[in-house]
Protein backbone atom coordinates (compact mmCIF):
# COMPACT_ATOMS: atom_id res chain seq x y z
CA UNK A 1 0.00 0.00 0.00
CA UNK A 2 1.28 3.54 -0.68
CA UNK A 3 0.95 6.19 1.99
CA UNK A 4 -0.34 9.40 0.92
CA UNK A 5 1.71 12.52 2.44
CA UNK A 6 0.12 15.75 4.03
CA UNK A 7 -0.99 18.37 1.78
CA UNK A 8 0.23 21.01 3.86
CA UNK A 9 3.71 21.22 1.71
CA UNK A 10 2.23 21.20 -1.43
CA UNK A 11 -0.42 23.82 -0.94
CA UNK A 12 1.41 26.81 -0.68
CA UNK A 13 3.36 26.02 -4.30
CA UNK A 14 -0.43 25.35 -5.86
CA UNK A 15 -1.97 28.83 -4.46
CA UNK A 16 0.57 30.67 -5.85
CA UNK A 17 0.46 28.95 -9.01
CA UNK A 18 -3.24 29.95 -9.12
CA UNK A 19 -2.41 33.66 -8.83
CA UNK A 20 0.14 33.73 -10.96
CA UNK A 21 -2.00 32.13 -13.83
CA UNK A 22 -4.70 34.58 -12.93
CA UNK A 23 -2.25 37.25 -13.24
CA UNK A 24 -1.13 36.50 -16.34
CA UNK A 25 -4.58 35.69 -17.79
CA UNK A 26 -5.42 39.48 -16.90
CA UNK A 27 -2.20 41.06 -18.75
CA UNK A 28 -2.73 39.38 -21.66
CA UNK A 29 -6.35 40.26 -21.86
CA UNK A 30 -5.53 43.62 -21.43
CA UNK A 31 -2.77 43.99 -24.03
CA UNK A 32 -5.22 42.38 -26.17
CA UNK A 33 -7.32 44.94 -25.79
CA UNK A 34 -5.09 47.67 -25.70
CA UNK A 35 -3.40 47.10 -28.67
CA UNK A 36 -5.50 44.79 -30.80
CA UNK A 37 -9.38 45.06 -30.10
CA UNK A 38 -8.79 49.07 -29.71
CA UNK A 39 -7.87 49.51 -32.57
CA UNK A 40 -9.89 47.52 -35.28
CA UNK A 41 -12.84 49.37 -33.36
CA UNK A 42 -11.67 52.61 -33.39
CA UNK A 43 -10.57 53.78 -30.11
CA UNK A 44 -7.65 55.87 -30.00
CA UNK A 45 -5.48 54.03 -27.13
CA UNK A 46 -3.34 57.38 -27.10
CA UNK A 47 -5.48 58.66 -24.34
CA UNK A 48 -4.05 56.73 -21.49
CA UNK A 49 -0.64 58.49 -21.98
CA UNK A 50 0.41 60.60 -18.72
CA UNK A 51 -0.39 63.52 -20.43
CA UNK A 52 -3.86 63.64 -20.25
CA UNK A 53 -5.02 66.56 -18.42
CA UNK A 54 -3.16 68.57 -21.11
CA UNK A 55 -5.21 67.16 -23.85
CA UNK A 56 -8.47 67.19 -21.63
CA UNK A 57 -7.27 70.93 -21.41
CA UNK A 58 -6.91 71.34 -25.56
CA UNK A 59 -10.40 70.02 -26.24
CA UNK A 60 -12.27 71.99 -23.74
CA UNK A 61 -10.14 74.73 -25.18
CA UNK A 62 -11.43 73.84 -28.36
CA UNK A 63 -14.99 73.20 -28.03
CA UNK A 64 -15.22 76.43 -26.26
CA UNK A 65 -14.23 78.38 -28.64
CA UNK A 66 -16.81 76.78 -31.29
CA UNK A 67 -19.33 77.14 -29.23
CA UNK A 68 -18.55 81.37 -29.15
CA UNK A 69 -17.99 81.66 -33.31
CA UNK A 70 -21.62 79.53 -33.07
CA UNK A 71 -22.74 81.81 -30.29
CA UNK A 72 -21.78 85.37 -32.17
CA UNK A 73 -24.35 85.49 -34.27
CA UNK A 74 -27.05 84.85 -31.52
CA UNK A 75 -29.52 87.95 -30.69
CA UNK A 76 -30.02 87.31 -26.94
CA UNK A 77 -33.52 88.62 -25.99
CA UNK A 78 -33.97 90.40 -22.71
CA UNK A 79 -34.21 89.08 -19.09
CA UNK A 80 -37.49 89.27 -18.29
CA UNK A 81 -38.60 90.96 -14.91
CA UNK A 82 -37.89 88.67 -11.87
CA UNK A 83 -40.15 89.21 -8.63
CA UNK A 84 -40.36 87.27 -5.52
CA UNK A 85 -43.42 85.73 -3.53
CA UNK A 86 -43.84 83.49 -0.73
CA UNK A 87 -45.50 80.08 -1.76
CA UNK A 88 -47.56 78.08 0.71
CA UNK A 89 -48.43 75.50 -1.57
CA UNK A 90 -48.92 73.86 -5.19
CA UNK A 91 -52.41 72.20 -6.15
CA UNK A 92 -53.95 70.25 -9.09
CA UNK A 93 -56.99 71.38 -8.13
CA UNK A 94 -58.51 75.06 -7.23
CA UNK A 95 -60.57 73.26 -4.66
CA UNK A 96 -57.30 72.85 -2.29
CA UNK A 97 -56.24 75.91 -3.31
CA UNK A 98 -59.01 77.60 -1.53
CA UNK A 99 -58.96 75.77 1.24
CA UNK A 100 -55.42 76.62 1.69
CA UNK A 101 -56.38 79.82 0.85
CA UNK A 102 -59.28 80.04 4.06
CA UNK A 103 -56.87 78.36 6.49
CA UNK A 104 -54.12 80.61 5.93
CA UNK A 105 -56.76 84.25 6.43
CA UNK A 106 -58.32 82.28 9.64
CA UNK A 107 -54.39 82.94 11.05
CA UNK A 108 -54.46 86.47 9.06
CA UNK A 109 -52.77 85.92 6.44
CA UNK A 110 -53.52 87.28 3.42
CA UNK A 111 -53.13 85.01 0.23
CA UNK A 112 -53.83 84.90 -3.36
CA UNK A 113 -54.29 81.92 -5.92
CA UNK A 114 -52.84 82.26 -9.47
CA UNK A 115 -52.62 79.67 -11.71
CA UNK A 116 -49.12 79.35 -13.24
CA UNK A 117 -48.14 76.60 -15.67
CA UNK A 118 -51.35 74.86 -15.17
CA UNK A 119 -51.23 74.56 -11.42
CA UNK A 120 -52.77 76.53 -8.66
CA UNK A 121 -50.38 78.39 -6.51
CA UNK A 122 -51.03 80.00 -3.09
CA UNK A 123 -48.86 83.59 -2.72
CA UNK A 124 -48.51 86.21 -0.62
CA UNK A 125 -47.12 89.52 -2.10
CA UNK A 126 -44.80 90.17 -4.79
CA UNK A 127 -40.98 91.72 -3.34
CA UNK A 128 -38.37 93.48 -6.44
CA UNK A 129 -35.77 92.15 -4.36
CA UNK A 130 -34.62 89.00 -3.15
CA UNK A 131 -33.89 90.54 0.37
CA UNK A 132 -37.60 92.04 0.87
CA UNK A 133 -38.64 88.58 0.25
CA UNK A 134 -36.65 87.22 2.90
CA UNK A 135 -37.29 89.51 5.66
CA UNK A 136 -41.12 89.01 4.72
CA UNK A 137 -40.24 85.58 5.18
CA UNK A 138 -38.74 85.51 8.49
CA UNK A 139 -41.57 87.79 9.47
CA UNK A 140 -43.95 85.20 8.85
CA UNK A 141 -42.28 82.20 10.32
CA UNK A 142 -42.22 84.45 13.57
CA UNK A 143 -45.88 84.90 14.19
CA UNK A 144 -46.64 81.24 12.89
CA UNK A 145 -45.33 78.03 12.25
CA UNK A 146 -46.22 77.53 8.65
CA UNK A 147 -44.53 75.97 5.91
CA UNK A 148 -43.24 78.43 3.31
CA UNK A 149 -40.70 78.96 0.91
CA UNK A 150 -39.79 81.69 -1.45
CA UNK A 151 -40.39 81.47 -5.44
CA UNK A 152 -38.98 83.62 -8.05
CA UNK A 153 -42.16 84.68 -10.24
CA UNK A 154 -41.34 86.01 -14.12
CA UNK A 155 -43.72 88.44 -15.81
Amino acid sequence: MRRYHSMKKNSGMKFFGFIGIMLGAVICGYMTARFIVAPLLGYETEVLKLDFPSKMTSLIEKEESEENEDNKNVVVPEASEKTYALQFGVFSSKDGAEQLQKNLEKKNIPAEIREIDQKYKVLKGSYETKEEALSALEALKDKSDIDVFITVLTE
